[in-house]
């Protein structure tokens, strides 16, 4: 048995980041392994997710306080799920090291681990404190960006030559890789999508009702919203808006779930509206019928990672801009359920090269 330890995005108010950090410790673990997530709390993260108000002015200071019981909801649904999370003992950067000793092999993924924006240049995420080289494996990573500059590659580089495997979420990061040093790595699964429906029911809370649209967004767009609008119309279906804010701006019934609830939304809704890369990975997952709109431009590297599993999984008739009506716009999904299990069993097979 080996004592894998996974340090990934494990803090964050996220849906998409805690349910992966959940399934891929799942799947390592049904190996016989003993994996356990990295329970690390970084001093950026802290100020970011932490329930203490930031007082940077005193505008600031009213502004935070105002928006405070929503934080504290946030805190408390989010925290709700990390029951299900092996965690370590809570870790600062400072004591990293002590881990080299309680681990045969550390993983980092998946999620945008290596983007600098949203772990503020936290070099422990490259795992730069783990002192043996063979037991540093990168799964489904992802740089949240296209291309390096000149000095991302000079810092990124000596880290990742370090690593004895390597694997990343999107293409892009695949070419990223091949500039960087010169090499080709595998291109595996988001980690949600290596656990099937009957694996994600046992964690899911699931709504009494199943008569509604799921609208979840990343970015609010009114083509996005008014093309929901006369989806629920044409269907007669309620429009469920997934949403921690408190002023109400969509005509829609507002639900802030947790994450057990969250996925059960997802495998009852009838219709699913999303740019969400995660909402997208639970749809295709529980095979729901759903439709997709890119970010504005300014957010183009979250529109590459959703062109990119609309190219995987051959589905790209989903963006809204290619919809031209709703009654033959179902999806057949016997063929995207074989690419499914053929890139799961790719990805999966990639973990069993170093877990078992």
């Amino acid at each position: 048995m080996k004592r894998i330890g996974i340090l990934t995005f494990q803090k964050t108010h996220n849906y998409g980041a805690l349910l992966q950090a959940y399934a891929l410790c799942t799947k390592i673990s049904q190996f016989n392994n003993n994996c356990s997530i990295i329970n690390y709390y970084s001093p950026y993260f802290k100020k970011i997710y932490g329930l203490t108000p930031r007082k940077n002015n005193l505008i600031n200071f009213f502004k935070n306080m105002i928006t405070l019981p929503k934080e504290i909801n946030k805190y408390f649904k989010f925290n709700s799920f990390r029951k299900y999370l092996n965690l370590t003992e809570p870790v600062c950067p400072e004591n990293l090291i002590k881990l080299n000793d309680k681990f045969d092999i550390f993983i980092v993924g998946s999620d945008q681990v290596w983007n600098e924006k949203l772990q503020n240049n936290d070099l422990n995420y490259f795992l730069n404190f783990v002192q043996d080289n063979k037991k540093k494996v990168a799964y489904s990573a992802s740089f949240g960006i296209n291309f390096l500059n000149e000095y991302q590659q000079s810092r990124y580089k000596p880290l990742l030559s370090s690593f004895s495997k390597i694997s990343v979420r999107e293409k892009q990061a695949q070419d990223i890789m091949r500039n960087l040093l010169n090499i080709n790595v595998l291109m595996t699964l988001d980690p949600t999508l290596l656990l099937n429906i009957s694996e994600w029911k046992k964690i899911a809370i699931l709504p009494k009702t199943d008569n509604y649209i799921l609208l979840y967004l990343v970015h609010h767009d009114k083509k996005i919203i008014n093309f929901t609008y006369d989806l629920a119309k044409e269907k007669n279906l309620r429009i469920l808006f997934i949403s921690s804010n408190i002023i109400k701006k969509i005509k829609a019934e507002y639900i802030f779930p947790t994450p057990q609830e969250f996925v059960g939304y997802f495998l009852k809704a009838k219709y699913i509206v999303t740019n969400s890369f995660h909402g997208t990975c639970f749809s295709i997952n529980f095979n729901k019928t759903f439709f997709i709109d890119l970010l504005p431009k300014e957010n183009a590297s979250v529109n590459s990672r959703l062109e990119n599993i609309l190219d995987i999984f051959h589905l790209k008739n989903r963006l809204i801009d290619n919809i031209q009506s709703f009654p033959d716009k179902e999806i057949n999904f016997e063929n995207t359920n074989k690419i499914l299990f053929n890139e799961r069993e790719k990805s999966i097979n990639y973990l069993k090269e170093f877990i078992i």
